[in-house]
């Protein structure tokens, strides 16, 4: 995942779109960034369109999917999640006016099951964790 970071931080900066708009979180968990650039809305699966819904349209709206701490760790189910989770975290803070949608995965429900809420939604297709989503006006515009 090193690797990969001037390719993100490329890819978030290469957004031209500097139109101010103001998160509309609906539900979930709101936090914001240290420098303040960075709106997280840390969502179950039940609230995940919910939120989606009420910030499409949002010039950078991002959905994060990665694997959910385990409170006997304090880390991440995931190996590649913990290694990504602070680069991806570190990108979206250094870009401005950034809303992150937040979906931790339980491991319990994700591993093996081709029903689990988020592989088998129409705007997600959740295939792997970590998964890093960027979304325009509908739908998502990378990934």
């Amino acid at each position: 995942w090193k690797h990969h970071t001037r390719c993100l931080r490329g890819f978030l900066l290469a957004m031209a779109d500097e139109a101010k708009t103001d998160a509309a979180p609906a539900v979930g968990k709101v936090t914001k960034s240290e420098n303040g650039n960075l709106t997280i809305i840390e969502v179950t699966t039940a609230e995940f369109d919910d939120v989606l819904n009420a910030n499409l349209g949002h010039p950078r709206l991002f959905s994060f999917f990665t694997g959910a701490v385990k409170e006997e760790t304090g880390k991440s189910w995931c190996p590649d999640c913990v290694d990504a989770e602070p680069i991806v975290m570190k990108a979206l803070e250094d870009t401005p006016n950034t809303i992150l949608i937040f979906a931790p995965v339980l491991r319990s429900e994700y591993k093996g099951n081709p029903s689990y809420p988020y592989r088998k939604h129409a705007k997600v297709g959740l295939q792997a964790v970590p998964t890093l989503v960027r979304w325009g006006e509908s739908e998502k515009v990378g990934e």
